[in-house]
């Protein structure tokens, strides 16, 4: 139900095959409750991009808590995540903890709480 993606090892193209192997698979992960990337310190935009494209494909449909900290986010990898937020792929989410990523605009915060 929890999936930790911590430390050196996990880089961004293993988070893009990852979820690339998810989108690809039937079921997805359908009981997944909680993701996290805490401490990453790496951008992860491409394997980011993936999992908005998962959620918004219903292949994470219980997640509620997804933790991404100090993970290097962009107004981009935001940006998805926003769109995600509106279109719906992301139902359950209870929990989003962005804490750290300090690069993103004021403008694209606004975007994501109007989500």
């Amino acid at each position: 139900q929890k999936l930790q993606l911590q430390g050196p090892s996990v880089t961004e193209f293993r988070l893009k095959e990852v979820m690339k192997a998810v989108v690809e698979s039937e079921e997805g992960l359908p009981l997944l409750e909680c993701l996290d990337f805490t401490h990453k310190n790496e951008d992860m935009g491409e394997g980011l991009r993936f999992l908005w494209t998962v959620t918004m494909l219903g292949k994470l449909p219980k997640l509620s808590s997804l933790c991404l900290v100090n993970c290097c986010l962009t107004d981009e990898t935001v940006r998805g995540l926003a769109k995600a937020l509106r279109g719906g792929g992301l139902l359950e989410l209870t929990s989003l903890n962005l804490c750290q990523n300090g690069d993103i605009s004021a403008e694209v915060w606004g975007e994501l709480m109007q989500g």
